[in-house]
């Protein structure tokens, strides 16, 4: 009997420690190097690339010079490249939808010879 109620306890908790531990697959989306802000996926400051500020910089002081809005239509305004939507990858200092890009497919850098991505995937 106490088997059996061991048993009913241990399934009723481990939804509840499951839940835990698949939480930071589901509220972290973003790749390694970046970091979930307001929604958006923003280069971690600690491997500072060329767009993101040195260390120490606050990208938000007031006394930061801006980056003027990206030509590119994937990057939202005003934002620099290093500040993509969810959808969309920094790439050579732009925002690009790595599923639909023939040349970052995927993943940054990958250029498909036949000039085709689809789903992430070259054709």
């Amino acid at each position: 009997m106490i088997r059996i109620s061991l048993l009913v306890t241990a399934a009723l908790l481990a939804p509840i420690f499951a839940g835990g531990c698949l939480d930071s697959l589901v509220s972290d989306p973003c790749e390694a190097g970046y970091s979930l802000v307001d929604g958006v996926c923003v280069g971690d400051p600690t491997n500072a690339g060329p767009m993101t500020p040195a260390r120490g910089d606050r990208a938000d002081a007031p006394d930061s010079p801006r980056t003027p809005p990206s030509d590119n239509p994937t990057a939202p305004d005003g934002l620099n490249p290093d500040v993509c939507s969810l959808a969309t990858l920094s790439c050579d200092g732009m925002c690009v939808d790595a599923r639909t890009n023939p040349d970052h497919c995927g993943t940054c850098d990958n250029a498909c010879a036949s000039g085709s991505c689809t789903a992430g995937i070259c054709d």
